[in-house]
């Protein structure tokens, strides 16, 4: 890709990339803590951070749906629009993201009961996970294909 503002899209979201792979422990662990929640949650907050950084660049066409970077429209060399599916990748990991933070909230405002543990952590695993394929597959988008703005 040949402009800065590519250039700015495509290193935040590897450094997403990047901070979703450090949180891999989330996928193993058995059981949380009161600490490990406070990590998830800083976690989905930083990732929520570079997501917003991300979205700002992008701009949505209406007809045909288009997305551009800082006005260059994502294309791969074969001439194929990559902006409707980039847009409905970053929507849902957006949509995931904010599950994830829903459920956090929830954990803080309402006492829960011992036996709904598991389930909180498998729910946010499931969370993690999708995040992690979704990023992973964004990322390949702009690594495995030529990308060009044009």
């Amino acid at each position: 890709m040949s402009s800065s503002g590519a250039s700015d899209f495509t290193n935040y979201l590897t450094h997403f990339r990047e901070r979703v792979e450090q949180t891999n422990w989330i996928l193993v662990k058995e059981e949380f803590g009161s600490d490990d929640f406070k990590e998830i949650s800083v976690f989905f907050y930083e990732i929520k951070l570079i997501l917003d950084l991300m979205q700002s660049m992008l701009e949505v066409g209406e007809d045909p749906p288009s997305i551009t970077i800082l006005g260059k429209k994502i294309i791969n060399l074969n001439g194929v629009d990559l902006g409707e599916s980039v847009q409905a990748n970053v929507v849902n990991i957006r949509d995931t993201l904010e599950a994830g933070i829903s459920i956090l909230e929830g954990i803080q405002t309402q006492p829960f009961f011992p036996n709904f543990h598991k389930e909180i952590i498998v729910k946010i695993q499931k969370v993690v996970l999708h995040i992690d394929d979704l990023s992973r597959d964004l990322l390949a988008r702009f690594q495995s294909y030529e990308i060009v703005l044009i």
